[in-house]
């Protein structure tokens, strides 16, 4: 009798985690649908609005292309940017007189 009732209590488990588990699985399934859907009415949504923007906005005017650039010197090419050069200045340190190279990053090596 008890064998019974355990055997019917492991089946009614196992059943309740089988729908369970076809719950959960249509669910996500429907809120991959709902994502979908939403997407694609704001893509269609923004389409329509940039419509009627465009037919109730004038064109924005062309850019003027009256000013003349000047030309670059010869050399513009061959100089490195600021950033890329390290300068260095020889100082004596007062402990021990030996001369250190200081970048103009601020950073001190001792030679």
């Amino acid at each position: 009798m008890k064998a019974q009732q355990r055997n019917k209590e492991r089946r009614f488990q196992n059943a309740q985690a089988r729908l369970q588990g076809v719950l959960n699985k249509q669910a996500e399934l429907l809120k991959k649908e709902i994502m979908r859907k939403r997407a694609l009415l704001e893509k269609e949504l923004r389409q329509s609005i940039n419509k009627e923007l465009a037919v109730l906005l004038p064109p924005p005017p062309p850019p003027a292309t009256t000013t003349t650039k000047r030309p670059l010197p010869a050399s513009a090419g061959q100089i490195s940017p600021p950033s890329a050069i390290k300068k260095e200045k020889i100082i004596k340190t007062e402990k021990n007189q030996t001369p250190a190279k200081v970048l103009n990053l601020g950073f001190k090596f001792i030679d």
